[in-house]
């Protein structure tokens, strides 16, 4: 089974199984430990161990229940900021495109749409400002 990645805003991995998000913990060179990222706000002790593109290991023990439409929000998010650097369509065109391809239920988990229309600003302010600044003088 493949792994499934979010980026963050800060452009960090996360993974998603069984409808938990999990953070890299630990990284060596043919394996990968996760842990939940509820780990600090809730103290959850779910872990998650990858090698190869496959989960070696998954515990169960999660003090919450799983949470898929808030995974699917942030995907939508990923997508959002990805089509913002790479179109010119207008705030409204990418959340409505985006919003048609999602269920409900990830619809209600998405942030407000003046949060959405400011997250698509800075992503093409940043991509014109990398564009503008020149490598060498």
């Amino acid at each position: 089974m493949p792994l499934n990645f979010v980026l963050s805003q800060k452009s960090h991995k996360y993974l998603e199984f069984d409808g938990y998000e999990f953070i890299v913990d630990r990284k060596k060179a043919n394996y990968t430990n996760w842990k939940c990222v509820e780990y600090k706000k809730r103290r959850c002790l779910g872990r998650c161990h990858t090698s190869e593109d496959t989960v070696k290991f998954h515990s169960e023990n999660h003090n919450h229940p799983p949470q898929p439409d808030i995974i699917a929000s942030k995907s939508v998010l990923a997508e959002v900021r990805k089509e913002a650097k790479k179109t010119v369509k207008t705030t409204q065109q990418i959340v409505s495109e985006m919003s048609e391809k999602v269920s409900p239920g990830v619809v209600v988990a998405l942030p407000p749409l003046s949060n959405i229309s400011r997250t698509i600003r800075r992503q093409r302010s940043i991509q014109f400002t990398e564009k503008s600044r020149p490598k060498s003088l």
